[in-house]
């Protein structure tokens, strides 16, 4: 009975491993086919999600080297303009220049011609307001006679005699100068020297001989007041020969200086305490000229009178 009982409960136990192993069995074949499922589930999964960010980057790729082109094609198109503009601004720049300079070649005429207009001219400083009386033409021929003691019966061929054009003055202390014109230039210069030679005065005032010049030359002659008056103080000839430059006298011999500035840059470097003319403001055509290479042969000079006849025409 015991032996077969033993033999029962080992077949028992036999077919509870069998089930447990057909069951284990069973379980491992459905976990491999979840495991399976589930990957083929990811990689479908993955792939679909890659293939739609593919898919979204070409996309923003596209749309990026459709911005990439456009931004070429406007930076393309600003550089081209930004030429333009630089090549437009120098021309105008060159054309303004061209016009400046033929300006200032224009009023150098000018004046120069206005200088000749004059030279029969002199002008007298230093006469009170009304003592010409009448006739200012009457007054000066017998004030030059008198006063330079010249010969009473000597025509001085004076054609007009006035004063200097402007409002009168509200002060009696100051007074307009007399503007002088001869007929002959040789008959003025020979007053102008005499009267140099001469220490005049009227009514207890000296009384100043000069030449009517225009008034940029005039102007001009201002610039040197400072070194006329070192030059008269050190005793040192010098003149002012037309339009207005400076001859001065040295002990080595003459030097001709065209301005002020050149004058004074000279008396420095000789030992004269001299303060250089003060020009505060550059003038358009040196602004301009400034790093500018001005050509008036050749093609640049004919491209720039094109365009100030374009210019003209619009």
């Amino acid at each position: 009975m015991e032996r077969v009982e033993s033999t029962q409960e080992e077949l028992t136990t036999a077919k509870a491993i069998q089930n447990l192993s057909k069951n284990i069995q069973e379980l491992k074949c459905e976990l491999k086919q979840e495991l399976l499922d589930f990957k083929n589930d990811f990689r479908n999964d993955m792939k679909q999600e890659f293939n739609n960010f593919k898919t979204e980057m070409n996309q923003k790729l596209q749309n990026i080297s459709g911005d990439v082109c456009n931004q070429d094609a406007r930076l393309t198109e600003a550089e081209q303009r930004v030429e333009e503009l630089e090549t437009a601004n120098t021309e105008l720049r060159d054309s303004l220049l061209y016009s400046l300079k033929q300006q200032r070649t224009f009023q150098a005429k000018i004046t120069d011609l206005e200088g000749h207009s004059r030279r029969n001219n002199i002008r007298i400083y230093g006469i009170k307001e009304g003592k010409e009386g009448p006739s200012m033409l009457t007054f000066i021929n017998d004030f030059l006679k008198t006063k330079l003691m010249l010969d009473g019966s000597m025509d001085l061929q004076i054609q007009r005699a006035h004063r200097s054009l402007g409002p009168k003055p509200k002060d009696k202390a100051v007074s307009r100068s007399i503007l002088v014109n001869f007929q002959r230039f040789d008959i003025k210069d020979k007053i102008l020297k005499t009267a140099w030679t001469k220490k005049i005065t009227y009514d207890g005032k000296m009384v100043m001989f000069a030449h009517d010049f225009p008034a940029e030359v005039n102007s001009r002659l201002k610039e040197y007041k400072d070194i006329r008056k070192i030059l008269k103080e050190k005793q040192i000839r010098f003149q002012t020969p037309y339009p207005a430059k400076m001859k001065i006298y040295w002990d080595n011999g003459a030097c001709v200086y065209n301005n002020a500035t050149k004058a004074a840059e000279d008396m420095i470097k000789r030992g004269y305490p001299v303060d250089l003319p003060q020009t505060n403001v550059m003038d358009w055509e040196q602004k301009l000229t400034r790093g500018v290479h001005w050509n008036t042969e050749g093609d640049l000079a004919e491209r720039v009178r094109g365009r100030l006849s374009e210019f003209q025409r619009q």
